[in-house]
C-alpha cells in the first residue's frame, strides 16, 4: 500500500560515527526531530498557528514517532518588517503583541503541557534576515534571559548581520551563556561558520547541530544540493552534535511522492536532524493501493477533527496519466477526472471518499 507524503509519520534511525567533540550538555542524544515555521509560512504566521501546530503534532502520531520541537523562526519581535526591532530600556527584545496577543510564554507553557518542546529564533548579528535591527549582536546576555525566560528548549542562531567577531567566539559566547543559565538548551547554529566551505574543528564544541549548506527550497534540484554539503562530514556526526543541510521541505506541494521518499530517506541515512517544515494542520490522508491492469483503489481522508476540507491527489502521484474512470465505492456513481487530479468534495471531519480508479490514460 503506498501513502501519500503528506500524512505518513516516518521514524528515522539516527546512524551516528564517532569522530570530533562536541558541545556536552547532555542534548541531542538523536538527531532532533520537530517542525519549523520556516519553509512554510515565513514570517507570515501568529499565535493560533503555532497552539494548532502543536495540537496536531501531540495527536497525529508525530510526537510518537519522536517529534518534540515546535519551532519558531524571524518575525516574532515587535517591529517586525519595520527595519526597527523594538527593545526596551533595558535592551530587551519586545514581543510582537500582534501576532502573540496572548504572549510567548503562555503559548510555551502550551507546547510544553502536550509533552512537546519549544524552538526559539535569533541571529547573532546586528541585524536580522529581513533587515529589522538590532538583532541579538551587543544584547546577546539580554537575549539568552529572555529565551530561557520563555521555557525555550532550542534555539536556532543565524548569522544574516554582520559581527566584528569572528564565527568562533561569537558560538561560544551563546553556549556559555546557555549554559551557565541552568536550563538545557540545545544550540542550532545557522550559517556561523561552519558549512562545508569553512567547517573547522571547533564547530561541534559550541551548538549541538550546524548548518552545512545553503537555504533549502521546495525543489529537487535544491533538495539534491543540500546533502551534497555531508560529503566527508560524517565523522562529525555524532550524539549530540549533527549536521544539518537545513529542514525538510515534504508536504509544501512541489515534490512529487517518489521525491519526497527520496528526500527523507537522505535525511535519516546521513543523521540530518529531520524537522519538517510543512502545514501540520493541513495534513490530509491519501492511500492508495495499485491494484491489477493499472487500477487502484484510493481512499481520501480528512483527518481534521473539525474543519471541512477538500482533499485533491493528483494523477502524477499514480502514474504519468491525464485522466482516469472513477467508481465511487459508496454511492456507486460512476465519473471521469476533471483534469489530472482526483478530488473527494467537500468531506466533512474524519470522513473519506473510496474510488476505484480504472482505465487511466495518458
Amino acid at each position: 500500500m503506498v501513502a501519500s507524503n503528506a500524512v505518513v509519520v516516518l521514524i528515522c534511525i539516527a546512524l551516528s560515527a564517532g569522530g570530533a567533540f562536541a558541545l556536552e550538555n547532555g542534548l541531542a542524544r538523536t538527531p532532533p526531530m520537530g517542525w519549523s515555521s520556516w519553509n512554510h509560512f515565513h514570517r507570515n504566521y501568529n499565535e493560533t498557528i503555532f497552539w494548532a501546530t502543536a495540537r496536531v503534532m501531540a495527536a497525529n502520531g508525530m510526537k510518537d514517532a519522536g517529534y518534540e520541537f515546535i519551532n519558531i523562526d524571524g518575525g516574532w519581535w515587535a517591529g517586525s518588517d519595520t527595519g526597527h526591532a523594538q527593545r526596551n530600556s533595558t535592551g530587551y527584545m519586545q514581543v510582537n503583541m500582534d501576532k502573540f496577543p496572548r504572549g510567548i510564554p503562555r503559548l510555551v507553557g502550551f507546547v510544553h503541557s502536550l509533552g512537546l518542546k519549544w524552538g526559539h529564533y535569533t541571529d547573532a548579528g546586528k541585524h536580522f534576515c529581513n533587515g529589522d535591527s538590532p538583532a541579538s549582536y551587543g544584547y546577546e546576555e539580554q537575549d539568552a534571559k529572555l529565551f530561557v525566560s520563555f521555557g525555550a528548549d532550542m534555539v536556532k542562531i543565524d548569522a544574516c548581520g554582520s559581527t566584528p567577531e569572528d564565527h568562533e567566539p561569537t558560538m561560544a559566547k551563546w553556549a556559555r551563556l546557555f549554559n551557565e543559565s541552568g536550563r538545557p538548551v540545545l544550540i542550532s547554529n545557522c550559517h556561523n561558520g561552519c558549512q562545508t566551505s569553512d567547517w573547522s574543528s571547533w564547530c561541534p564544541t559550541s551548538a549541538n547541530m550546524w548548518r552545512t549548506s545553503g537555504d533549502i527550497a521546495s525543489s529537487w534540484k535544491r533538495v539534491m544540493a543540500n546533502p551534497g554539503t555531508l560529503v566527508g562530514r560524517g565523522e562529525y556526526g555524532k550524539p549530540g552534535a549533527w549536521n544539518d543541510p537545513d529542514f525538510l521541505v515534504i508536504g509544501n506541494g512541489d515534490l512529487s511522492l517518489d521525491e519526497a521518499r527520496a528526500h527523507f530517506s537522505l535525511w535519516c541515512v546521513t543523521s540530518s536532524p529531520p524537522i519538517a517544515g510543512n502545514d501540520l494542520t493541513q495534513m490530509t490522508a491519501v492511500w492508495a493501493k495499485p491494484l491489477p491492469n493499472w487500477d487502484y483503489g484510493v481512499v481520501l481522508f480528512n483527518s481534521d477533527d473539525s474543519q471541512l476540507q477538500e482533499i485533491i491527489l493528483p494523477l502524477s502521484k499514480l502514474g504519468p496519466f491525464r485522466g482516469c474512470y472513477l467508481h465511487d465505492i459508496w454511492t456507486g456513481k460512476d465519473s471521469r477526472t476533471s483534469g489530472a487530479v482526483i478530488k473527494s468534495g467537500h468531506l466533512a471531519s474524519h470522513a473519506a471518499t473510496f474510488y476505484y480508479v480504472s482505465r487511466c490514460y495518458s
